[in-house]
């Protein structure tokens, strides 16, 4: 297999930002990277990443207390490099962000990688709280990705299979809201699938 994708910060200010956002908002980010590192960043499409401004890209969390932007870079070998992490206020990025950002891409070094930091806020209950209440969502998130992955299919190809657009497709991929068990299937047989459902154990 070749390299993994990594995410990473790319310097003490960029993981200083990230810490000051709210817990929920934090946990969702978290999310999102694992997801760019299981699947591929190619495979990881709107609603968690854009195409912002040249050679800059966002990740985009929400939760409930506020909208949060990280915005990022990559370079060789692979490595998603987080720029500038804000509380979004407007609805869009406010230009000066981006310019930060740029700026900041001229600063290459080694940064510190965001699952790092995510072992660090597992200590504190209330990030951890926040974590686990993504699981599911982000279970399916990463099973219906690697699927059209798998598959060597797009958004719009697989929308065109289910009759439908590639918004809807976005949105079901998205798990926000979670996808019904129909749209599900209907999205299994655009690419070629089919659903292997198991229940586990909880953990206590």
């Amino acid at each position: 297999m070749g390299t993994k994708w990594s995410v990473e910060f790319l310097n003490d200010t960029a993981e200083a930002e990230f810490d000051q956002l709210p817990t929920g908002i934090k946990a969702k980010i978290v999310r999102i990277s694992q997801l760019i590192e299981q699947v591929g960043l190619l495979s990881v499409k709107e609603p968690y990443v854009r195409h912002v401004h040249d050679k800059i890209w966002e990740i985009r969390a929400s939760a409930k207390e506020k909208l949060a932007r990280s915005l990022y870079t990559t370079i060789k070998g692979k490595r998603v490099v987080i720029l500038r992490t804000f509380v979004k206020k407007t609805r869009k990025t406010p230009k000066r962000e981006i310019e930060l950002a740029l700026q900041r891409m001229k600063e290459f070094i080694m940064g510190k990688r965001l699952q790092d930091k995510h072992k660090k806020l597992l200590s504190d209950p209330e990030y951890r709280k926040a974590y686990m209440e993504l699981e599911d969502e982000f279970i399916i998130v990463k099973a219906l990705i690697q699927a059209r992955t798998n598959a060597n299919l797009t958004q719009k190809q697989i929308a065109e299979r289910m009759g439908t657009t590639q918004s809807v497709v976005a949105r079901i991929e998205s798990g926000k809201p979670l996808p019904s068990l129909k749209s599900v299937i209907r999205y299994a047989a655009a690419v070629n699938s089919r659903i292997d459902l198991k229940l586990v154990q909880a953990n206590k």
